[in-house]
């Protein structure tokens, strides 16, 4: 049953049209990294690998942060698919966006839950505002 999926499938290259594809993959995991950098100098000092706010955090409405609520998820999620679509397998870029795709989603819910708790209403408002990763659609 497996042998009537497409050959392309596979081969280890199996993601169709590579290796121009491939470097689709570099320039998103690039893009990835300096959007990531970006949050991460946005916060300066309020970055922390770690959930949680200080007395003296308040919401971040510049840089990326006014164009998406994570960037710095966005940046790793842009870098590690990029890294996935480079390889040119295509089960690996699914494993890539499924497992990224999950994890990334529980923290984004579990952190907006925080920061509501946190800031109540201003930041709920910037929740209806801002998307989360996906500047327009998520």
């Amino acid at each position: 049953m497996l042998r009537r999926l497409p050959d392309w499938l596979w081969s280890p290259n199996s993601v169709p049209g590579m290796p121009a594809l491939a470097w689709v993959g570099v320039g998103a995991g690039a893009l990835g990294l300096l959007v990531r950098l970006w949050a991460v100098l946005t916060l300066k000092e309020r970055y922390t690998r770690t959930l949680r706010v200080e007395e003296e955090h308040a919401i971040e409405r510049g840089g990326p942060y006014r164009l998406v609520r994570h960037p710095g998820y966005l940046g790793s999620l842009l870098c590690l698919n990029g890294i996935a679509l480079a390889t040119g397998n295509v089960f690996i870029l699914a494993a890539s966006l499924l497992a990224t795709g999950i994890a990334y989603a529980y923290r984004i819910r579990i952190e907006d839950e925080m920061l509501v708790a946190a800031f109540g209403d201003p930041y709920e408002f910037y929740q209806h505002e801002v998307k989360a990763v996906v500047p327009y659609l998520w």
